[in-house]
Formats: C-alpha cells, sequence, structure tokens
C-alpha cells in the first residue's frame, strides 16, 4: 500500500524558511497583527512555500476570521490605456499585499455586470474594486445595481449615485504647469482633443483644460476642442472633425489623453505646411510609452498608476466609510519626451 503524502503546512513551510509560525502566516495568509516581515524575510518565505508546495487553505482561513485574500476587480472590456494599464498596477500591488486579483470584464451588460458581482461575492472576496460604472447611457441601471448596496465596492472615481466610496484622480495641477511651460516656450494657442463629454472623464478633461487656460492668462478659442473619438481615429468621420485644424490660424500646441488620438493628428498634419508642421507641439496625459515612438515623440503626463492602485486597495481596508477616499494627482514632468 503506497506511503500517505504528508500535507504540506504552516509549520513545516515557517520551519523550512527559519522563521516564526506567525510570520509565515502573516505573509502566505494575510493574518493580520503587529508582526512585521522584511522583504528578505518575505522572500524566503514565499520560496519555501513553492518548494515545499503549500497551498493555504482559503476556506479554513476564512472560517478562522480572516479576510480572504480574493479581490475583485469590474472593468469594461473596451476600456483604453489607462485603466488597462491601472489593471496591470493593481496586480502588482496585490501581489505585495499577498492578494489576489478576480477579474470580470464587462462592457454595456448590466444583467452580466450584476451576475459576476454575484459570483464575486459566492467567493467571499474581501471587497470589489468597480474601473467599470461610468456607464452614462445605462445611468438608471446602474444606479440600481450599486445604489444603496455598494458598502463592499470601492470605484475608480465618483459615481453618479450617493453612498459610495470612491478614490478620485485630477490632471488640473498637472495641466496648470503644462500650459505654463508651453505659454514660457512661446506655445499660447493650445488645442485639445477628446471624445465626447458624456463621459465623466473627457467632461473633466475640458474642464482642466479651461481652468488651465484661465489660470496662465491664455486665451480660450472654441474652434481649439475638436471632438475626435479614440475608436475611430482612421475613418473618414477623423478627417472631418480635424479638417482644418492646422491651418495658418491653428494651434501651436495641441493636447489629446491618448497616444491613438495622436495617430489621427499625426496624419492630419501632414497635409499641413513644413513650417506647421515643425512648429507644433504635442503633448499626452495617459502615460502610454507608445508617445516616445510617435515621429516626432510626445511627452505624458505621469497618471501615478502605481499610487492609483494602492489607493484604491487602502480603501477596501476601510469598506463602508462612503466618500472620497484619496485624490491621486498626476504629474507634470517635461515639455519635451
Amino acid at each position: 500500500m503506497p506511503e500517505k503524502r504528508h500535507k504540506v503546512n504552516l509549520s513545516d513551510v515557517a520551519r523550512a524558511a527559519g522563521v516564526s509560525r506567525g510570520a509565515a502566516g502573516k505573509v502566505l495568509n494575510g493574518c493580520s497583527g503587529a508582526i512585521r516581515v522584511s522583504d528578505e524575510t518575505r522572500k524566503r518565505i514565499v520560496e519555501a512555500a513553492a518548494k515545499l508546495g503549500y497551498t493555504r487553505n482559503m476556506a479554513a482561513a476564512m472560517l478562522a476570521g480572516k479576510k480572504s485574500p480574493l479581490v475583485g476587480v469590474m472593468i469594461d472590456s473596451q476600456s483604453g490605456f489607462r485603466r488597462r494599464q491601472l489593471l496591470t498596477e493593481l496586480e502588482a500591488a496585490a501581489t505585495k499585499r499577498n492578494l489576489r486579483l478576480l477579474v470580470s470584464y464587462t462592457h454595456d451588460n448590466i444583467a452580466q455586470m450584476r451576475q459576476n458581482r454575484k459570483e464575486m461575492e459566492s467567493f467571499g472576496v474581501r471587497g470589489i474594486i468597480c474601473l467599470s460604472h461610468d456607464y452614462y447611457a445605462y445611468k438608471q441601471e446602474v444606479t440600481e445595481l450599486f445604489a444603496g448596496n455598494c458598502g463592499n465596492v470601492v470605484f475608480m472615481e465618483e459615481p453618479f449615485f450617493p453612498g459610495a466610496a470612491f478614490v478620485r484622480t485630477s490632471d488640473e495641477k498637472a495641466h496648470v504647469e503644462l500650459f505654463a511651460a508651453m505659454k514660457k516656450a512661446g506655445k499660447r494657442r493650445i488645442a485639445l482633443i477628446r471624445s465626447g463629454l458624456e463621459s465623466y472623464s473627457e467632461r473633466e478633461r475640458e474642464r482642466c483644460y479651461r481652468n488651465a487656460l484661465k489660470v496662465n492668462g491664455l486665451e480660450f478659442c472654441p474652434e481649439l476642442i475638436r471632438e475626435l473619438s479614440v475608436y475611430r481615429v482612421f475613418s473618414d468621420e477623423a478627417e472631418e472633425a480635424l479638417k482644418g485644424l492646422f491651418s495658418a490660424s491653428g494651434p501651436d500646441a495641441v493636447f489629446a489623453d491618448d497616444a491613438v488620438l495622436h495617430l489621427a493628428l499625426r496624419k492630419s498634419l501632414l497635409e499641413a505646411p513644413r513650417k506647421i508642421q515643425e512648429n507644433v507641439l504635442f503633448y499626452g496625459g495617459n502615460g502610454n510609452p507608445m508617445f516616445k515612438l510617435l515621429l516626432p515623440p510626445a511627452a505624458t503626463f505621469d497618471p501615478r498608476y502605481g499610487e492609483t492602485a494602492e489607493a484604491l486597495l487602502d480603501a477596501l481596508e476601510g469598506l463602508g466609510t462612503p466618500g472620497c477616499r484619496a485624490v491621486i494627482e498626476s504629474k507634470f514632468t517635461s515639455l519635451y519626451p
């Protein structure tokens, strides 16, 4: 009869790593308490657990009153670079805290969002981070899904119903500093390329743009704001939206949050006289590395995704407390890449 294999437990891992059982539990099971574990010790514990094949018993831990290591994340399946990069940083930040993400991709499907939330809760997640609630065409449905029942949810940006906990981001200070630098460099006619104003992010983008102009004593020119969807940059609609922008009376600087929009701008700029092509300065906002690959390259704000991810996870520890839990300001670092 084959010998029954010994199931590796926490004490085995602690012994192999040369630490106390409490320290091993702190790292592997997310136990609370005053035990402090250095990065070097943490690494030793994790390596010992992997070598021995230790698997934590999540159900037993929860029955013992410990918090689940699972964090639910709801994200729009059609999200742009900002949300995808934030998800990447969330996973990195969660891993450092010995947490794991349970991710739900949903787009404009409220029934699926509702079901996904139920499934996450059935897995015993310690909380849900919602990155995908700004569906302006579904305000009533989203409100019915979350309003009055969002005590275990932290939202990215303030939702359009009261009583929720959320983390807010802001480009306002970065815009003011950017426009001041542009003005110093002789750039006074600054264009804004944005999507429609139905979404919170685009309304906020235009507000920051107008405020930065005002603070820096620059003239607001309505003709320098153009509306263009990031999903239609290579369509006839894009050509029509940007038609005539790069003329003799056009901008000498352009702000567009997403690098994909900049591709359409570059295409439109090729039709302008050489002098205009050489004079226009481009700047982005979402930190996409693609900005440096554009010709000519463009600089971008640092949205501080890592700090935002940490703030969202911190907010999970105080679930049940509504309101803004943190404001993460983007950074303006340089006028040129």
